[in-house]
């Protein structure tokens, strides 16, 4: 498995589209901030002759009104093409909280991933860690908490 997740560090060794700036939001808390004409991202799978399922982590916000602009994920291979909402479950109370979601499975190689901002919410959208894990595991993210926290539906009664 890999991960990279600039989160509480603001560091990543992705390389990154030339547009998209790195922002420190909060103490210890940092996020690549995607502009409203997008940018890209790429990313390498360095497992041999494998598939990797790949997972992006971003800023949510809860309540009832939508604060950071949704995205559509798509790679230059064809393999991801994915929407994801930033609207998140009132549960959450006031916290900006990351969430992970799935965006598909890329092959071995580069990748770049091209992110577009809906532009739909009153900040842009803020990416904090892309993470790829293999795809014969039976698991899925915690909706909420972060990324390579896991729990498996067979064998955990949450």
């Amino acid at each position: 498995d890999f991960c990279d997740v600039w989160f509480n560090s603001g560091e990543t060794n992705l390389k990154l589209g030339p547009n998209l700036q790195m922002i420190n939001y909060d103490t210890l808390r940092y996020a690549l901030e995607i502009p409203p004409e997008g940018g890209w991202i790429e990313i390498t799978n360095p497992f041999k002759g494998a598939k990797r399922r790949l997972w992006a982590s971003y800023v949510v916000t809860p309540g009832r009104e939508q604060i950071h602009s949704s995205a559509d994920f798509s790679s230059d291979s064809g393999d991801i093409n994915r929407h994801v909402n930033t609207k998140a479950f009132h549960h959450l109370d006031s916290l900006m909280t990351p969430k992970t979601s799935p965006l598909g499975k890329i092959g071995e190689g580069k990748h770049r991933i091209f992110i577009a901002p809906e532009n739909n919410g009153k900040k842009p959208f803020w990416l904090v860690g892309l993470s790829m894990t293999d795809t014969r595991n039976r698991y899925d993210p915690v909706e909420y908490g972060f990324a390579m926290t896991f729990w498996n539906k067979e064998t955990h009664n949450f």
